[in-house]
């Protein structure tokens, strides 16, 4: 997933989209929530996650944490006190329900006990209200759960929502054509079949109602089969992983983020980014990135991609059903002695096998134009010029050149880059001038 990061974006967002913002907002109650799992044969709980959510009065947030959804809802608060309801599910074929109504004061921890994990064990969930604040200004004015705001069309895999005269109702061809073709060749390749569709959600702008993941500003919610996405000119969080991630944790259930996001990520163009992070020496240990916490502690680029190319490398060589053998296992507290148990080898051995692999792959000039074409559909135009320049370095003759510099030469005119068009133009005409179309 190659987009800008959503905290560096989210306060430009919200001042650029003037016409979805209200100004009577209801307060917002923070909470802490912090999640613990307890292995099968110990009395003891580890923590695995912690986040903070922004809840506002009278209505509720959904949020996604390791292995559940979570919707809360604050039905009252004070300057003392909150009043609300916690209602999860978690992930998996065999989805288990929990909610409960606490009422608590400040810095106190409401308990969800008992949720049932991988492998006999169980999860617990801390909720903690820490404050009540004030909503910032601008927020966004649309709620998916509300009737009659979002228009919905239907494709083979998804219900597309979108808002009627958005950037998202303008794209919605390409958007349905990119996810329909991606998607397939990831659910035939993994054998990921499954009745129903998945609702995307194609938002204006940031919803209060929705915690946004804070690397790339979207939101999963398997149990609902829903996907949250951003799209605007400003910032595009569509990405052909998320319906990846999301069937994967419909059906398999959870596994920590670097498999998830690895695995959904097997078609992205992680042989490129892997080996301009190897020739930079920014490859972390694979270590310090199996669990979910350190995961995500890790940029989130470097991490994905990371993630990305071993489980691809590790797919390759051994085969999908191995690496479905080891995500039904894993779990954060088990994830490194599940993988030697099922590859029968030391993390360290194919850890190294990997690197060797990195340094000696090539990549084919056509795996440019392929991955061009793919972010022009969503015009992604920074990373199509990047790809298409890529492309232009490895052209072997003539006729390569003039394909790749009819496609570049058009891109750069398109996006307003004139004098680099111009210079595209001229190398095609030196060498087809009856070209009219040059």
């Amino acid at each position: 997933m190659k987009i800008k990061t959503f905290a560096t974006t989210l306060a430009a967002m919200w001042l650029l989209s003037a016409a979805a913002l209200f100004s009577a907002e209801s307060p917002l109650v923070e909470f802490e929530i912090v999640v613990r799992q307890k292995p099968m044969l110990l009395d003891k709980y580890f923590e695995i996650v912690r986040d903070t959510v922004e809840v506002p009065v009278g209505k509720k947030l959904l949020t996604s944490l390791v292995n559940f959804s979570l919707d809360l809802r604050v039905e009252r608060a004070d300057s003392q006190t909150v009043e609300f309801t916690a209602h999860l599910v978690t992930f998996g074929s065999n989805p288990y329900n929990f909610a409960n109504r606490f009422k608590i004061e400040y810095g106190l921890p409401a308990r969800l006990e008992n949720i049932p994990g991988k492998g006999n064990s169980f999860y617990q969930i801390l909720l903690s209200p820490r404050t009540l604040t004030d909503p910032a200004a601008g927020q966004c004015q649309f709620d998916p759960d509300l009737s009659g705001q979002f228009n919905v069309d239907p494709t083979n895999n998804f219900d597309i929502y979108y808002i009627k005269n958005s950037l998202a109702d303008y794209h919605w061809n390409n958007i349905k054509n990119y996810l329909e073709a991606e998607f397939t060749r990831f659910r035939e390749t993994f054998e990921l079949s499954a009745p129903g569709k998945m609702n995307l959600y194609l938002c204006p702008c940031p919803v209060p109602t929705i915690h946004w993941d804070k690397r790339f500003g979207y939101m999963l919610d398997p149990g609902r089969s829903n996907i949250y996405t951003i799209y605007t000119h400003e910032f595009k969080s569509l990405d052909a992983i998320l319906p990846n991630i999301l069937r994967l944790m419909r059906l398999w259930g959870y596994a920590p983020p670097f498999m998830t996001e690895g695995l959904a990520g097997y078609f992205e163009f992680s042989g490129y980014e892997i080996k301009k992070l190897r020739r930079d020496g920014k490859i972390p240990s694979l270590k310090t990135m199996l669990t979910a916490s350190s995961y995500f502690q890790a940029e989130p680029r470097t991490a994905e991609t990371v993630a990305a190319s071993f489980v691809k490398f590790l797919t390759d060589k051994y085969g999908p059903a191995k690496i479905k053998q080891w995500y039904q296992v894993a779990d954060d507290l088990n994830i490194y002695r599940e993988f030697e148990a099922v590859y029968g080898q030391p993390l360290d051995s194919l850890e190294r096998q990997w690197i060797e692999y990195i340094d000696t792959l090539t990549l084919d000039r056509r795996l440019f134009d392929f991955y061009a074409s793919r972010a022009g559909s969503l015009y992604r135009s920074d990373q199509q010029i990047n790809y298409l320049e890529e492309m232009s370095r490895r052209d072997r003759n003539l006729r390569d050149s003039l394909e790749t510099w009819s496609k570049l030469a058009s891109v750069y005119y398109q996006n307003g880059n004139y004098y680099q068009a111009e210079k595209g133009y001229r190398i095609l005409l030196a060498h087809e001038p009856k070209q009219s179309a040059f």
